[in-house]
């Protein structure tokens, strides 16, 4: 084997492990620390908060829409329960 081949032969092989390397590190899990398990949670209560909310917003909009559309002399309605 030539200096050229051997040349080849190693810049394939200095190829090949890059990719296997560098595909490994792709499918590695990040490590989670306690500031990423805290942001987790944030954002966890964020969106029941934004769930609890969004409740709300329906009911009172069942509420107008109810309303809006009662027949006049119909008895009136009451507004929805709060928590």
């Amino acid at each position: 084997m030539g200096v050229f081949e051997f040349l080849i032969v190693a810049v394939v092989v200095s190829a090949i492990s890059k990719t296997v390397t560098a595909v490994a590190d792709r499918r590695a899990l990040p490590a989670v620390d306690s500031a990423r398990s805290e942001e987790v949670d944030a954002l966890r209560d964020a969106v029941a908060d934004l769930g609890t909310r969004l409740h709300r917003l329906e009911e009172e909009r069942d509420f107008y829409k109810n309303l809006l559309e009662a027949p006049p002399g119909a008895p009136s309605l009451r507004a929805p329960e709060t928590e």
